[in-house]
């Protein structure tokens, strides 16, 4: 038996289209950094995935994006899905002080959603953090 070339045609269609209404949106998380503080201190993270360690300078007014992160599914749902942020390691110090808080806690970040497929983790630095 042979089949036609159209129905096959229509076949390859409408599997590509099954492919491509089950594919999970891809969504990006950005992680950032504010300095509400008078002073000059210095962050040092790691990543999962990041072979070394970053430094970042941040003076007093300044706001970095240190990461951004491509996740499956909405914002909403990894946001629900985390119960902390993954770090290897995050220090914020301010020249001989460094603070002791566990920053992997989620409560020292404020989740701020753009949209459904766009969010940032914002750690707000303040001189309570250095107490």
């Amino acid at each position: 038996m042979v089949a036609k070339r159209g129905s096959f045609s229509v076949s390859l269609m409408f599997a590509s289209l099954l492919i491509l209404a089950s594919c999970d949106p891809g969504s990006v998380i950005k992680y950032q950094i504010e300095n509400k503080t008078k002073a000059t201190f210095v962050v040092k993270y790691q990543f999962p995935g990041d072979s070394l360690q970053t430094f970042v300078n941040m003076t007093p007014g300044s706001n970095k994006i240190i990461k951004k992160q491509d996740r499956l599914g909405y914002v909403d749902d990894a946001n629900r899905r985390i119960d902390s942020i993954y770090f290897h390691n995050f220090e914020v110090k301010a020249g001989d002080k460094i603070s002791l808080k566990n920053f992997k806690d989620k409560k020292y970040w404020r989740f701020k959603k753009d949209d459904y497929l766009h969010a940032s983790y914002i750690l707000t630095i303040d001189s309570s953090f250095f107490n």
